[in-house]
């Protein structure tokens, strides 16, 4: 069958053989079997021959995926402009290429990126408190609580001008409705480099999409729920055949999903393409098709290992939020149960030390009240030991709450001094 040659699913429902094929880029669908599908030149499994990375990055054409577009909004400067060097130099010599559906996927969702940002920077406004919590007036004639006092007035200066700071931070980021650095950089970089799908192709995507979906032939399938079905994916892959085959390259694509529609994975991770996908673009275009994780291609196109590493943590962070499969959501599911019955664990703690701070210090007014100086002297000395507990219980709940967000909708539950006043030791 010649390359770019398709047969339509249609064909499944009993439609004539006069209009069995379509010249459609890229895909063969077979009577006989999804396999064959997928595969329609057997010969060609032993018989192709498949160029290594190295060979093919000097004059490929370089792909980028919406999640990659959009992924800068979690780097620094640095990072963010040497990426757009490198992109900038592709563009100049005609090698980068943004699918449009990605430019549009881009569009939709780059909104929802700067609400991520503005909220990371509400939630770190939220956080700044009195590192002493509540003052004691009756521990001031010992020195070391005089001492803690002053140190904390000086935090809460410098808590001030975090403050002011962030706020005026977020007063930028509400400003960028309509530009923001990111943003800045693609409308420099990338025009020129966006290619539409043919019109032909878009016409019967949503036929060969169902068939797609409903045999797990890949991409798009995983997004199977989504509201478009997961044909967003499938645009981006064809619009990917139609350029190689229009320019004859090998291409790489760049992206950070991480899924199994794309992906071959092993032990929980992506392991290299799926091979229906490396035949589809061969058998297309007679070329190769690579499939990069940002941070390979950044590293494999001589990029600072800092920019790299900048990249690999934004990568872990997407992956953290967002599970690849039934298997990552069950671990990721009792990796939090773990984490929440520590932190529950911490609250029962907590509870209970300002139960006994309540206690103690009803205890001690029982003693003024008396005159027993050596009980409220050793009060005095019990109160200020579990003040330390407790403050040391505050720090590590604030490292459990800061490495793992979830919890703060578990914090509902704990118990302030104003609940506590009616206790006793």
């Amino acid at each position: 069958m010649p390359v770019g040659r398709y047969c339509d699913p249609s064909r499944l429902h009993g439609t004539n053989a006069d209009n069995l094929l379509h010249n459609i880029w890229g895909w063969v669908v077979s009577e006989e079997s999804p396999l064959t599908t997928c595969f329609p030149d057997a010969n060609a499994i032993f018989a192709a021959s498949h160029k290594p990375i190295g060979d093919s990055k000097t004059d490929c054409l370089v792909a980028l995926d919406t999640n990659v577009l959009l992924a800068p909004y979690g780097l620094s400067e640095h990072p963010l402009t040497q990426i757009a060097d490198t992109y900038d130099r592709l563009a100049r010599e005609g090698r980068l290429v943004i699918p449009a559906q990605v430019t549009r996927e881009f569009a939709r969702n780059r909104n929802a990126k700067i609400g991520e940002l503005l909220k990371t920077v509400h939630d770190q406004m939220s956080r700044q408190s009195s590192p002493m919590g509540t003052k004691y007036a009756f521990l001031r004639n010992l020195p070391d609580y005089e001492k803690s006092l002053k140190i904390s007035e000086q935090i809460e200066d410098k808590q001030k001008e975090l403050l002011a700071s962030l706020r005026k931070v977020a007063d930028t980021i509400r400003g960028w409705s309509t530009t923001d650095p990111v943003w800045d950089v693609y409308r420099r970089v990338l025009p020129g480099t966006i290619v539409e799908l043919a019109s032909e192709t878009r016409n019967a995507i949503v036929k060969e999409g169902k068939f797609r979906s409903d045999n797990h032939i890949p991409p798009g399938y995983k997004d199977a729920s989504k509201p478009d079905g997961g044909i967003g994916d499938l645009i981006i892959w064809k619009t990917l055949l139609q350029v190689g085959r229009e320019r004859n390259k090998d291409l790489v694509f760049v992206t950070m999903d991480q899924k199994t529609d794309w992906w071959t994975h092993s032990n929980g991770g992506a392991l290299f393409p799926r091979y229906e996908l490396v035949e589809e673009y061969r058998a297309a275009t007679g070329q190769n098709v690579h499939l990069l994780r940002f941070s390979e291609f950044l590293a494999e196109f001589g990029l600072e290992e800092t920019v790299v590493e900048a990249v690999q943590d934004v990568e872990d962070e997407s992956e953290s939020e967002m599970p690849r499969n039934a298997s990552d959501s069950v671990q990721r599911a009792l990796h939090e149960h773990l984490v929440l019955k520590d932190y529950r664990s911490l609250q029962e703690t907590m509870k209970r030390t300002q139960q006994r701070i309540v206690g103690k210090n009803h205890a001690r007014k029982r003693y003024l009240e008396r005159g027993d100086e050596d009980k409220v002297s050793r009060a005095n000395e019990d109160m200020f030991a579990l003040l330390n507990e407790k403050a040391a219980l505050e720090a590590s709940m604030n490292v459990f709450r800061q490495r793992f967000p979830f919890l703060l909708r578990y914090d509902d539950g704990m118990l302030n001094f104003s609940d506590l006043e009616g206790s006793d030791e």
